[in-house]
């Protein structure tokens, strides 16, 4: 397996005015941006996972099962793993005027619920699905980046492979990729401790 890098984005995008909330297939493959304001994003009422990005809210389909159980086995295992950090899902972090939701986030416990979208995550987690692969690798890495988290991990339950990915100040440095021959790691999270990862209990075959 060739060791994954993070390439920095270029990024593109088709204006289109007026918008309507879009309905998704599960089985596309990648998502649906349409420029609004921010007042409009916030406003929207949609089923599916929404972002701002750029001054466009960028829409995705409904988890499906796979990608939530494996939220749910990442959450779980942070947690475990550094309870006196603060573990959560669907949280909203904002960079700017970009709104990002990751499916998991591993932060500082803050003096209160609000100080939570300013902190820099010690982890972000994506579980990579079709439609959101080049939006995980290419757009998110560089905004959590400019964020400053500590670590980015990408998890692919299709392909069964997890990439873990160290803030290193200039880019993404490479920490270990799990597959199913390689499929557990000791992964040293800053000064926090380490974290056992096996792939067959995050992203089990079913």
């Amino acid at each position: 397996m060739s060791a994954a890098t993070l390439a920095r984005p270029v990024v593109a995008s088709t204006p289109t005015r007026p918008y309507e909330v879009p309905t998704l297939s599960p089985d596309r493959t990648e998502v649906v941006r349409i420029p609004m304001t921010f007042e409009e994003y916030e406003n929207l009422k949609y089923e599916g996972k929404v972002e701002y990005v750029n001054g466009e809210a960028v829409f995705d389909v409904a988890a499906r099962l796979s990608h939530g159980e494996a939220i749910i086995e990442f959450g779980v295992l942070l947690r475990q793993t550094f309870p006196d950090l603060v573990t959560g899902t669907d949280v909203d972090i904002f960079s700017g005027l970009n709104v990002r939701r990751p499916d998991i986030i591993l932060v500082e416990r803050p003096a209160n619920s609000n100080v939570t979208l300013k902190l820099a995550p010690v982890v972000v987690v994506e579980i990579t699905s079709p439609s959101t692969r080049s939006e995980d690798w290419l757009r998110k890495a560089n905004e959590y980046h400019k964020i400053n988290a500590q670590q980015y991990w990408l998890a692919d339950p299709e392909a069964r492979t997890l990439a873990i990915f160290a803030n290193d100040g200039e880019w993404w440095r490479p920490v270990a990729e799990l597959d199913a021959d390689n499929p557990t790691a000791s992964i040293p999270v800053g000064d926090r401790g380490t974290v056992e990862v096996d792939l067959n209990q995050l992203l089990p075959v079913r």
